[in-house]
This record gives structure tokens, sequence and C-alpha cells, in this order.
């Protein structure tokens, strides 16, 4: 990454579908591709953009989970080998658990920086 005082950053304003999480994965991934090829240092997505907005009572199936947390793993293996000066990160991931009937799911967010997760 050249060092100046000038920071690029592509804003991906992408379409998701609800449920949807292999294919909102893949809009990802190619939007991923698309701003390192221009240059950017960072690059942002729309709130719940893997899931699709609102996820709902998707939340409350562990099908649903199990597969978020999968194409996740592929998303954040993009960011393994980079060279360290750019550390690439994600960030605003919903930490997603199955919780008994009736219990409010905690707010939480994950992120990831180099392959490892990191809680907010």
């Amino acid at each position: 990454m050249k060092h100046s005082s000038q920071l690029r950053l592509a804003m991906a304003q992408i379409n998701v579908v609800v449920g949807d999480v292999e294919g909102n994965a893949q809009k990802i991934l190619d939007w991923i591709d698309r701003a390192r090829e221009v240059g950017a240092e960072i690059v942002t997505f729309p709130e719940l953009a893997l899931t699709g907005y609102p996820p709902e009572d998707l939340l409350l199936k562990p099908q649903f989970i199990d597969a978020n947390l999968v194409e996740l793993e592929k998303i954040v293996s993009r960011t393994r080998g980079v060279p360290q000066d750019v550390s690439p990160q994600l960030w605003g991931f919903r930490r997603v658990s199955v919780l008994p009937a009736g219990q409010p799911l905690p707010r939480a967010s994950d992120g990831w920086s180099d392959g490892r997760r990191q809680y907010l």
C-alpha cells in the first residue's frame, strides 16, 4: 500500500436478498475484488448485507445461522495473506446464537482482521 494522505474508499451499494446468504456472499466477494482492482483500501457494504435485511425469524433457524457462518468464512478467507500494512478488516457482522424461545438476541457485532475474529 502506498503511504499518502489520501484514502480510497469503495462503497458497494448492493441489492441483497433476505435469506439468500450464498448469493449475498457472492455479491460481497465480487465487490471486494472490484474494490481491490481500483485500489480501494476500504470497501463498505449495507447493513446486514450477508443475511439480507431484515432477517427476522430466520435468525431462529440453526441451519440459517450455520449457512451464514460458512459464507462468512469464505469472505474472511479473502482477508488472509494480504500484506500487513494493508490490514484488511471486516466489521459489522452480527454475532448470532440460537436462544431459548422468548429470549431476545444480544446486540453485538463481530469483526475480522487478517482472518482473526474480533468482538465489539
